[in-house]
């Protein structure tokens, strides 16, 4: 997984696949600030977390559930890559 988070607009990426080689597909809005992105094969491949600085957990918990994913790996994610803006955070989890 990574993240990343852009302190000028406050916008959060959290990748969840390892390739770069995908293309966008629909997006599914969770949330006024939260969405999910898959490819075009249907596989979900990123959640997206506007003003991420100020999103209540309860929706990046939702998108976690849509994803498949444990909600703690992607409230750590958004963690971590606030604590570093600007910067690719990678996590992995076990």
């Amino acid at each position: 997984m990574r993240a990343e988070y852009d302190s000028e607009v406050r916008a959060m990426a959290i990748w969840l696949v390892d390739d770069r080689d995908w293309r966008y597909a629909p997006v599914q809005d969770i949330s006024d600030s939260v969405f999910v992105h898959r490819d075009t094969t249907g596989r979900i491949v990123e959640v997206e977390i506007l003003q991420a600085d100020a999103t209540p957990d309860d929706e990046v918990v939702r998108a976690a559930a849509e994803c498949g994913v444990p909600a703690a790996h992607l409230l750590a994610a958004r963690a971590a890559a606030l604590r570093v803006p600007n910067q690719l955070v990678d996590l992995t989890f076990s």
